[in-house]
């Protein structure tokens, strides 16, 4: 399912009602609105669950107020994170040079009319070729495809990540009890059932040509320690330095450190 992201200035009425109005029009076209007032985030951490919402969507929506911080800001990142946009703005030279490829919608427009432009547009744009793919089968299905598709793994945010890590324990017959976002727990989930165990687990979404450090084994064992949890889980898509290695190996608490392919070849957890 398609999901959208509305940027504009809360103190902007007009944009306000707007985007009201969008989100109510594109649940019933069967796309997802992500709203910040749904946040699991409690209101400290605004930044994050901003972050956290971009993250999560497939296209991104833009009432262009160039005196905005927050509303550029947004904009820069959906870009940065190669989100599909649409920028919505009375007038096209407003539009940052970077952005300018973007759908462009002519705000000055019947708010009907405006409205029923934007469904179209949203409507046009495609997930990602891969999207689809990641998508169906099992979440070993999807491991084999991080494990083996690296633009697949680069397009995903590390919460996506994290999510299809939980799905597949889940799927193994554990219970997963995740983490809320916000300040890092030093882990981000508990597992429990696990071969008659509870255990922490510990995500870590890096490129392939990254190394998981000893320091990472170190803070989830830290956080083992406050939770009196003597299992540990690091999953990683990207390989083990030698040093976190052997540090696992001569401490008291039992830690497994997990790569993609290592997942693939496990069965029933449960």
């Amino acid at each position: 399912m398609k999901s959208v992201f509305v940027s504009y200035n809360y103190r902007d009425s007009e944009a306000l009602m707007f985007a009201d109005r969008l989100n109510h029009h594109l649940v019933l076209s069967d796309i997802e609105p992500i709203d910040l007032y749904t946040s699991i985030y409690p209101p400290a951490y605004a930044h994050e669950s901003i972050v956290d919402a971009i993250n999560r969507c497939s296209i991104f929506i833009c009432f262009l107020d160039t005196n905005n911080p927050n509303v550029m800001f947004e904009l820069g990142y959906a870009f940065a994170k190669n989100k599909q946009i649409i920028i919505v703005s009375d007038d096209f030279k407003l539009i940052p040079f970077d952005v300018q490829n973007s759908v462009f919608i002519q705000r000055n427009t019947p708010l009907s009319k405006l409205i029923q432009q934007i469904e179209n547009r949203v409507q046009d744009l495609q997930e990602p070729t891969w999207y689809d793919e990641l998508h169906v089968g099992s979440p070993v299905d999807q491991l084999k495809i991080l494990a083996t598709r690296p633009d697949v793994l680069d397009g995903i945010t590390p919460r996506e990540f994290e999510k299809i890590i939980a799905e597949w324990f889940r799927y193994q017959g554990c219970d997963v009890t995740e983490q809320p976002q916000g300040p890092d727990s030093g882990f981000d989930c508990q597992v429990q059932n696990f071969r008659g165990r509870t255990a922490a687990v510990e995500v870590k979404k890096y490129k392939s040509s990254s190394q998981v450090s000893i320091s990472v084994v170190r803070q989830l064992v830290g956080a083992m320690l406050l939770e009196d949890l003597s299992l540990g889980i690091i999953v990683s898509s990207a390989p083990f330095t030698r040093s976190a290695l052997s540090f696992v190996e001569n401490i008291g608490p039992e830690i497994l450190l997990w790569t993609l392919d290592d997942m693939i070849h496990i069965n029933n957890l449960g």
